[in-house]
């Protein structure tokens, strides 16, 4: 009993039920993180789209005012 005092001293000691819930909270924050990374990566290539197509429609044709009455 004594070295088993020793080594969860150093260790630590969790039942396996907190283990469990701590993984399953671990798997959740690592998608929540996965899907944090992700929205920004979409948003940039939504903007370069956009940059795209506004670059495409200044070099289409000559500029030509627009009269609004």
């Amino acid at each position: 009993m004594d070295k088993l005092l020793d080594i969860v001293q150093y260790a630590g000691w969790v039942c396996i039920n907190c283990r469990d819930v701590q993984r399953i909270q671990i798997m959740k924050l690592q998608t929540s993180l996965a899907e944090a990374y992700e929205k920004p990566s979409d948003v940039l290539v939504k903007v370069a789209a956009l940059e795209s197509k506004l670059a495409s429609s200044t070099s289409a044709g000559p500029d030509v005012p627009y009269f609004f009455s």
